[in-house]
């Protein structure tokens, strides 16, 4: 195993210390010192400034973020880890020949953001078909109370004159304004569908 020798330097005219030195002479003043949690992200960051938000209190859900002048981004603040606000309704529900998204009679599931950004937002849910070949059971998101659309949805279409069972599930990412909530709602196209196990999941790429 090589050894680690401490990096080391002096302040004086024509001495530029580099970033392996800054950073190790930093963490020498540190040591033991932790970052902490907050619960809104800092008014005058710096570049390559760290931040643990408190994105769900509740749920125990921190995001490490970084902040990055060079973002062509409004939103400077990139998610380097931590995990999603997650929503799910078990219950199996149906959803009646309307074409036009909406909630049913459960709403949801649903997350409220707590912060402006770019958000990756992952759904799905159990679709149960009718025993009508060719209809479409649809899933989509609403953000910021405006119906879903089509182009954002997954859905299931029914193949067979026999009631059946499938999962689908999509990934998209979406801007959303702080505290919009963000839902799933549903739309069939000419006959009952049932759809169940719903779930939600929403991380940010990059917020601000």
């Amino acid at each position: 195993m090589p050894a680690t020798i401490p990096h080391t330097f002096a302040d004086g005219p024509g001495i530029t210390a580099s970033g392996v030195e800054v950073m190790d002479n930093f963490n020498a003043v540190n040591a033991g010192v932790f970052m902490a949690v907050v619960s809104s992200l800092p008014s005058s960051p710096v570049n390559g400034q760290d931040c643990y938000y408190l994105a769900d209190a509740t749920n125990g859900v921190v995001w490490h973020l970084k902040y990055r002048s060079a973002s062509a981004s409004t939103f400077k603040w990139e998610f380097v880890g931590g995990g999603s606000l997650h929503a799910e309704v078990a219950t199996m529900e149906s959803r009646g020949a309307i074409t036009t998204y909406a909630d049913l009679a459960t709403v949801g599931p649903s997350v409220t953001v707590p912060v402006a950004g770019e958000y990756e937002i992952a759904f799905g849910a159990r679709v149960q078909t009718p025993s009508v070949v060719g209809q479409s059971g649809n899933v989509s998101v609403s953000i910021g109370g405006v119906t879903a659309v089509v182009a954002d949805a997954t859905w299931v279409d029914s193949a067979a004159a026999q009631i059946a069972n499938f999962s689908t599930a999509r990934t998209i990412w979406r801007t959303a304004a702080a505290t919009n909530v963000v839902k799933l709602q549903y739309a069939v196209t000419n006959t009952s569908f049932q759809f169940g196990n719903r779930w939600l999941g929403v991380r940010p790429v990059r917020v601000g």
